[in-house]
């Protein structure tokens, strides 16, 4: 291509989403869509231009994401940050005339750029559908988005719900109601999205159009008959307007579903209570009216005060993120610069936290299978000042046991669902480096962190005694409580115990150390079913084994060694007296899992079968037993339940 040829190639760039709609607050993003001809294709767009926007002076923090769905460079100019799709389309130039608007755009597209394309494409469709009373719709939209930000309900990665959703829904009320004024449509977005039938209507502010005939290809389009087929990834279903019609609601899960309608309802009440304010104060006299303004306005205030969530749960779980070197440990021994070391590690580590935050809600999808009547997950990251770790972040996850479903007695284990996420969301689709960590600890409500309440745990305490009144059913709140009145006089925190686990289904904790590290867990470690077995840690007056592996070691051998060392927790059917191991059948040995041999070699015939070095994440898959110089632990075991101890639970289970 001549230097001509490049002038006349042409290409656009276009803006979506708050930013195009005017609705952007300060510090948000702004996302856009470069769209080139089809002689730039996205190897250029991650090369060339990338390189030309790191050798910008007004451009920081660039990062790259090639291998997304829909890939993006994300960097700060000038401090405002830019999210950057491409969209290439297939003709010679992109002249000023361009209207990606017209569906005969996404003719021959790939699915990328359809797929980027569609943000623009969305949002001005929107701005067509409600132009009628555009300034009604922003000044209700602007309080729904604060409202939604602080009830943490703005998050669609994180199962909730974001801006595309919130234009549509406030979008429909506008077509609803045409010439109300903005206080009356706000109530009434309420009120209708709080009673809203989402198994049988999806929210639409236009019928889904099928055009695919008349194009090169087909795009798949949103249906009705979703809401039967599909119903998992339609439980809240919110359709964009534009071709090819999409539920953009899709991660919402039965958690975050049941949380973004409680929100709805409450901000119903509140909106009931407001409406009953003004009707009283329309009835009184001017004089008495002005005496009456601060209460409207509190109530008004109530509707966008900050969630209750460091308030209102008795158990949280903290997923903590780390990465870089250990804090006041010796550094590894490098031949590069160390400034460009941690520079690397810090890109690692920011893109690793923008993985496992795109998969939190599968996680809490893993933890609903447990006995819990709620799984909240936080939609927001808390950097760590004092972590072990150069650089560390953590979200939060507030439970609250499912009476119903729990068996008096019965233990809350989480080892199956920690192990099934790391393989199943994180190994199985990203390389980690060695650097990088993830661990989960367990939190009673006067164990969490001083820097969550902004200096204001009193006010906080308060709250939860309000709520305490409200729910005289939660023991476990009236005991946490009192706990918090003859311990935390001071306001000070106990430090929970760090504690090693064995890879066991019921998720017992001994000792004082983890020697176990992610990176030996194999990349084939069978999913583990909470029907399973519990199995105690095997060891010896001598020597004290942890299972760092799970992979082709026999049960016979299993069953040796346990007993050659002394174990008599061998799980037995009462019926039969005989030792339950068909739970086994899908993992170690298929069928010779069900017999069990009356010989049993000795302890040092055994660990001579065993591999003698600790195999990495990629090769062998043989069963590994670590050593350590000490005796057996004596400590009581300790597992979530009802009122458990406080535990950290390692990435190792």
């Amino acid at each position: 291509m001549n230097e001509e040829q490049a002038r006349a190639a042409g290409g656009k760039l276009y803006t979506s989403g708050s930013y195009r709609l005017r609705v952007h607050e300060p510090g948000a993003d702004i996302d856009s869509v470069g769209v080139a001809p089809r002689m730039c294709g996205r190897a250029e767009f991650f090369t060339s231009l990338k390189e030309s926007l790191l050798n910008h002076a007004d451009v920081e923090n660039l990062r790259a994401i090639d291998t997304a769905a829909v890939p993006i460079l994300t960097f700060d100019m000038r401090g405002v940050n830019i999210d950057l799709l491409f969209a290439q389309l297939p003709m010679n130039t992109v002249p000023e005339s361009t209207d990606i608007d017209n569906d005969a755009i996404l003719n021959a597209v790939d699915s990328a750029s359809e797929k980027s394309l569609n943000g623009p494409r969305v949002t001005n469709l929107i701005y067509k559908l409600v132009a009628h009373n555009y300034d009604s719709f922003l000044a209700v939209l602007r309080v729904v988005r604060v409202w939604a930000k602080r009830r943490g309900l703005y998050s669609n990665k994180s199962g909730y719900l974001g801006g595309v959703n919130f234009n549509i829904l406030v979008g429909i009320i506008c077509q609803m109601f045409p010439k109300a004024t903005p206080a009356y449509m706000l109530n009434q977005f309420f009120q209708i999205f709080a009673h809203w039938d989402w198994d049988t209507m999806p929210a639409m502010l236009t019928k889904p159009l099928d055009i695919s005939r008349t194009l090169d290809q087909q795009f798949e389009v949103w249906t009705i008959h979703q809401l039967q087929i599909n119903k998992r990834n339609n439980l809240m279903p919110i359709i964009t307007p534009a071709y090819p019609a999409m539920n953009s609601a899709l991660s919402v899960n039965p958690w975050t579903f049941q949380i973004i309608v409680n929100e709805f309802q409450r901000a119903a009440n509140i909106c009931d209570a407001i409406k009953q304010d003004h009707f009283f104060q329309n009835n009184i006299s001017s004089g008495a009216r002005r005496l009456y303004l601060p209460r409207l306005a509190k109530t008004w205030n109530k509707l966008i005060q900050p969630t209750e969530f460091f308030a209102k749960y008795d158990h949280y779980l903290a997923l903590r993120i780390l990465g870089g070197a250990e804090v006041g440990g010796a550094e590894r021994e490098s031949t590069g610069c160390p400034e460009n070391k941690d520079a690397d590690q810090f890109e690692e580590f920011e893109d690793f936290k923008g993985f496992i935050s795109s998969r939190l809600r599968k996680f809490v999808e893993k933890i609903g299978a447990l006995p819990f009547s709620v799984v909240h997950l936080f939609p927001k990251e808390f950097p760590e000042d004092n972590a072990e770790r150069r650089h560390a972040t953590r979200y939060y996850f507030g439970l609250i046991t499912d009476e119903a479903r729990l068996k008096e007695g019965e233990k809350l284990v989480l080892t199956h669902v920690w192990t099934s996420f790391w393989l199943d969301e994180v190994v199985r689709n990203k390389a980690i480096p060695q650097h990088l960590d993830l661990k989960l600890d367990y939190l009673r409500w006067h164990q969490l962190p001083h820097q969550l309440f902004d200096g204001n745990r009193n006010q906080v305490r308060k709250a939860r005694q309000a709520i305490l009144k409200n729910n005289q059913n939660n023991q476990d709140l009236q005991t946490d409580l009192q706990t918090d009145k003859t311990e935390n006089q001071s306001d000070r925190v106990k430090k929970h115990r760090t504690t090693g686990l064995f890879l066991t289904p019921d998720l017992i904790i001994v000792g004082d150390t983890i020697p176990i590290s992610l990176h030996n867990l194999p990349i084939d470690l069978p999913k583990l079913s909470s029907s399973l077995v519990s199995w105690p840690p095997l060891q010896t007056n001598k020597t004290h084994l942890t299972i760092s592996r799970l992979a082709t070691f026999s049960f016979e051998q299993y069953t040796s060694l346990a007993q050659t060392t002394g174990d008599s927790h061998l799980p037995i059917n009462p019926d039969t007296d005989e030792p339950i191991v068909a739970e086994f059948d899908t993992f170690i040995d298929g069928p010779e899992a069900k017999k069990l041999k009356t010989q049993h070699p000795t302890f040092n015939q055994i660990l001579d079968e065993l591999p003698t070095t600790t195999p990495t994440l990629l090769q062998s898959n043989a069963y590994h037993l670590e050593h350590t110089a000490v005796p057996p632990p004596t400590s009581k075991i300790t597992t979530l339940s009802h009122k458990p101890e406080p535990m950290a639970i390692d990435h190792a289970v």
